[in-house]
């Protein structure tokens, strides 16, 4: 039992650092104000896809081509990006957040998204065929959880340190960066 889950666990935890999922996550913290529903929205799309890789492996990819999916996640990123950089920066007063549950659905949606037919998504995928695969979804969610919870305390500080605009800028170009590193894989 240990074994199963600390093999996806260390896997997913070293996979997903530095990966295209953490700068999205990055991007999205320092977008939205409302860091909890980013995280929220996050861990619930980095379980879900580690939940259909244990439990289905290779079926979604034989559904929908994996080039559609990548392709289909790398342009959305990189329309995301684009309208973070190109969005104008607003007084502090003028500023209107979006609601938390469509934050919390983008980093859902987005993340789940980008991580079906990743690298860590077939690794999860083997594992299960060696360990329970509870214990391996157990392993990689809470890996990839703690990636994300410290990529938004990270967003949160960079916050605090720079300007709207500024963000703005980051934050759109690490996403275009992400989408042109999924176009390009």
């Amino acid at each position: 039992m240990i074994e199963g889950v600390a093999a996806s666990f260390a896997l997913a935890f070293f996979a997903e650092l530095g990966d295209k999922t953490q700068l999205a996550v990055l991007a999205l913290s320092t977008r939205h104000r409302n860091r909890g529903m980013v995280f929220a929205g996050a861990f619930c799309g980095l379980s879900l896809a580690v939940a259909v890789s244990v439990a289905f492996g290779g079926i979604a990819s034989q559904v929908v081509p994996l080039g559609a999916l990548k392709v289909a996640a790398g342009l959305g990123l990189v329309a995301f990006g684009l309208h973070a950089f190109f969005s104008r920066e607003k007084g502090e007063g003028e500023r209107a957040e979006a609601a938390p549950g469509s934050i919390f659905f983008a980093s859902l949606a987005s993340l789940f998204v980008m991580e079906m037919g990743d690298k860590t998504q077939a690794a999860n995928f083997l594992l299960a065929t060696r360990y329970p695969a509870a214990w391996v979804f157990a392993g990689a969610a809470l890996a990839m959880g703690l990636v994300a919870l410290a990529t938004v305390f990270a967003g949160e500080q960079a916050c605090r340190l720079a300007s709207r605009g500024v963000l703005n800028k980051v934050s759109g170009s690490l996403l275009v960066l992400a989408g042109l590193a999924m176009l390009v894989s």
